[in-house]
């Protein structure tokens, strides 16, 4: 009843606010645009007629939307008609009073606006995170920085404007970022035309970087721009990003400039560390100095791009580098320099490789050769292919990494087959134009947006930045993820973050969801509620891994459960998170399985989490039945039982195996807690206190470095001073595919932990039923793949049958025979070590009777 009351209240309030929400007409009701937005009230929209406003503009904490008639019509022409015109007496429109993503500016002229000692002569933002679309954001000056938008710890969107002629640096001031200055904060720059902004080029002796944006101290996602003929008096004549985590794709980067004898370098654009360059085209551009198009540190990411045509004064007319960024499946050809014209550095040795680069480069797929644009004359970048009605075919089609493949197969995206291409047009990374994805915050501003316009088995993608929200999923299966799904770069889940405010659990996953529900590759954060701070489910059954689940909070007056995850009636798989910090005040301070018949436990750090109450620091466990393997569960605490588990009452009958339980604390029974109308299976863990089963022990797991929370098992082969008794005592029926020093110690017997045994493999639409004999012969695809140097090849067999697994190379010779022999009906899996093989496309045939099915698989090294 409490619920539903609650949800009556919320929605008579968003009726409310409709309902007095109102629309003040400039110049009918008031005679200037800032008496207009001081009349408003929240939620309240102030539209302009066309006309010349002279007007300095502050929204003074008003949370209304700010249009033109371009608003309501749709017609462009409003925009050029409708001028809000500061006449050189300050900045157009200011934003310093927390306005939110609530207020926007949209349909304007912003022209003529002058900060001589500020930051921002067309919009500045400072603290304040408005939306800014479809405006002309033209010849407005800044003495500090940001001609045309300054943003100081702002969460902006920027969309769909035209910002261009804007000026900064005058007055001693450096001038950074002509067109716009970012500095802090998560400021989302899409879809816009930067054209001809300047950075530090008003005054001779003024310095500026970033002549069309400069970001610094930020995360930043710039995506789908025109940034042309932008000039940085000092460097960075399109784009200058400095200290920060940045994603850049799909941009046209051309004809920028920082040539004025000042030794500025990066012509395109200058980045520091943690940046992430993809699907873009940079062209034309011009340094004084060093990397024409392209100047990169250690931290860069450079994959499936084209750097084509740009010059240097002295070397590196394509891209500099210092230290060892990595360059992938990226065409460099026909730039300028007096020396090193294509690629060039000091410092370092960066990766590359599956790259087409004028000149040459050493490296794994490298090549020097024509790339056959399809119309380099008019600035068409893709390439040719008789498939696409072109009279040759481009050498950079499916040749590029094989780690990689086209997301998109089509004229405009994606060549041949799904292997990769080089250049600006192919790729896995590539995300605009996705079929059945939907982009946060490209096309919806909040995830909750997204999810509510999603539909059955949608993919929602998000992009790196803080999303302070409490989500809810809807009554339909969806994949929700960062961008860690789509590139398996571990950066991306610290980079997206999920922050619940501490207002209610930050994702409730709505009852009636099955496995092909997944939530993946996030930082879950400050969610604070009753039942599941972090995530809640009940009565569902979704996959969540790959993520950080950390610092919420399972608390009610009466006894909160799960702080970090609780799962009510839900057979969840809970797999391959770090779940950290997470508290209740009551039970099952890291996670709560209660009333489910079912669910896993799989590969997870549980670590540092408490309950207060009764117990379960780690996980608590009632009228229920995970399984729990492969865990690593310590450090947690108990106000009472079971600081690593606890399973209260009766009818618990959970399944632990390959995980550490030690090091936790309680009053009673520190890592393990079980009532004794319960019962378990433990075998194959290190548990405090000891346990009877076989292969349990209770022995000092020797963590490499537990202070600094790498809880990895330290290992002579890896240059500790101690081997962990945790390494080869696992499960011998599981194995360590991988054998390094990050995963899988020793032998291929599986290790005891949340860093060895079987692999993480997708579990997507997994079936949590008793196994059932397949009706057909089953090959799986294997997995790793691509791999390096060992995979798994799991099948199943409807019957007995004699069974040959064979490996043939891409030219179809056989290399190796795996299986050859008779095997009984049920699932089966096979090993490859391919340590003496070279990288390629590899395939494996399995034949059982009459029988025969073949798939492809990739070594990588």
């Amino acid at each position: 009843m409490g619920r539903i009351a609650s949800l009556i209240a919320l929605i008579q309030l968003a009726v409310c606010s409709l309902a007095t929400a109102t629309i003040i007409n400039v110049p009918n009701q008031y005679s200037t645009i800032q008496a207009g937005i001081n009349a408003s009230v929240n939620g309240d929209t102030v539209l302009v007629q066309p006309g010349i406003y002279l007007e300095q503009l502050n929204f003074n904490g008003h949370r209304v939307m700010l249009g033109s008639l371009y608003l309501t019509a749709g017609d462009t022409t409003y925009i050029t008609s409708t001028i809000i015109d500061a006449e050189s007496l300050g900045t157009v429109i200011t934003f310093n009073h927390g306005e939110d993503s609530a207020t926007a500016v949209v349909g304007f002229t912003i022209q003529h606006g002058n900060n001589e000692y500020g930051g921002g002569g067309g919009i500045n933002c400072t603290s304040a995170s408005p939306a800014i679309r479809n405006n002309i954001i033209k010849g407005n000056l800044s003495g500090y920085g940001g001609g045309g938008i300054y943003c100081l710890n702002s969460n902006s969107i920027i969309s769909k404007n035209q910002i261009i002629d804007n000026s900064s640096g005058f007055n001693g001031f450096p001038g950074n970022g002509g067109g716009i200055n970012v500095r802090g904060g998560n400021v989302k720059i899409l879809n816009n035309a930067i054209i001809n902004n300047r950075a530090g080029m008003l005054i001779e002796p003024n310095d500026g970087f970033g002549g069309g944006v400069f970001c610094n101290l930020a995360n930043t996602v710039i995506i789908g721009n025109l940034i042309k003929g932008n000039q940085g008096s000092m460097g960075a004549g399109g784009m200058e990003l400095a200290f920060g985590k940045f994603v850049v794709s799909d941009n046209l980067i051309i004809e920028n400039s920082c040539a004025f004898a000042r030794g500025g370098s990066g012509g395109g654009i200058h980045s520091g560390d943690s940046t992430f360059l993809y699907n873009n085209c940079i062209i034309d551009n011009n340094a004084d100095t060093y990397g024409g198009g392209l100047a990169c540190t250690a931290g860069t990411k450079v994959i499936n791009n084209c750097i084509v045509g740009n010059h240097a004064g002295t070397t590196a007319g394509g891209l500099y580098y210092e230290g060892n960024p990595i360059i992938t499946n990226t065409i460099i050809k026909a730039n300028f320099a007096n020396a090193d014209s294509n690629i060039g550095g000091w410092g370092g040795i960066p990766t590359v490789s599956y790259c087409n680069i004028g000149g040459g480069w050493s490296g794994p797929g490298n090549i020097d050769t024509d790339p056959l644009f399809r119309d380099l004359a008019n600035g068409d970048y893709h390439l040719m292919s008789i498939d696409c009605g072109n009279n040759r075919h481009s050498p950079c089609i499916d040749v590029g990494s094989p780690a990689i493949l086209d997301t998109l197969l089509e004229c405009s995206f994606g060549q041949g087959l799904p292997l990769s291409d080089m250049g600006a047009y192919g790729g896995g990374y590539q995300i605009q134009q996705s079929i059945g994805r939907i982009i946060i915050p490209i096309d919806y501003p909040t995830i909750q947006l997204g999810i509510n316009a999603s539909n059955e088995n949608d993919t929602i993608i998000v992009m790196p930045g803080i999303y302070s929200e409490n989500i809810h999923t809807t009554t339909h299966n969806i994949v929700l993820g960062s961008m860690y799904l789509l590139t398996g770069d571990l950066d991306y889940i610290d980079a997206t973050i999920l922050d619940g405010l501490l207002a209610g659990p930050v994702i409730y996953v709505q009852a009636g969801l099955d496995s092909t529900s997944v939530i993946c590759g996030f930082t879950i954060r400050h969610g604070r509620a009753g039942w599941g701070g972090g995530i809640n489910c009940e009565s569902s059954h979704p996959v969540i891994r790959n993520n950080i689940i950390r610092d919420n909070i399972g608390y009610h007056e009466y006894g909160g459960v799960g702080g970090g995850i609780n799962c009510f009636s839900s057979r969840a798989v809970i797999i391959d998170n770090i779940i950290m910090n997470n508290s209740s005040n009551d039970v099952g301070g890291g996670i709560s399985f209660m009333e489910s018949f079912g669910g896993k436990i799989i590969n997870n750090m549980i670590v540092g989490n408490s309950a207060t109450g009764q117990g379960g620091g780690g996980i608590f466990v009632t009228w229920a039945h995970p399984v729990i393997e492969d865990n690593t569960i310590t450090g947690n605490v108990s106000g009472y039982l079971g600081g690593g588990i606890y399973c209260r009452y009766n009818n618990n009958n959970p399944i632990i195996r390959n995980s550490i339980i030690w090091g936790n604390t309680a009053v009673s029974d520190p890592d393990f807690s079980i009532d004794s109308t319960s019962t378990v299976t433990i075998s194959y863990c290190d548990i405090g206190g000891g346990w009877t089963g076989i292969g349990n022990f209770d022995t000092a797991p020797l963590f490499r470095n537990p202070t600094l929370s790498d809880y990895h098992l330290m290992a002579f082969s890896c240059g500790d001073s101690l081997n962990s008794p945790c390494i080869d005592t696992g499960d011998p029926g599981i194995i360590d595919s991988i054998l390094s020093c990050v995963w899988g110690l020793g032998t291929e017997r599986s290790d005891i932990g949340a860093c060895g045994g079987r692999p993480i493999v997708p579990l997507v639409g997994i079936d949590e039923e008793p196994v059932v004999l397949p009706q057909r012969i089953l090959l799986s695809q294997n997995y790793p793949n691509p791999f390096n140097p060992t995979t798994t090849i799991a099948y199943s067999l409807p019957k007995t049958a004699f069974v040959s697994i064979e490996i043939y190379d891409i030219l179809g010779r056989r290399v190796e025979t795996l299986v050859n022999r008779e095997e009984q009906a049920g699932p089966h899996q096979a090993i490859w070590k391919a340590e003496d093989k070279a990288s390629g496309i590899y395939f494996y045939r399995l034949q059982a009777g009459e029988c025969t099915e073949t798939k492809r698989m990739i070594l990588l090294r």
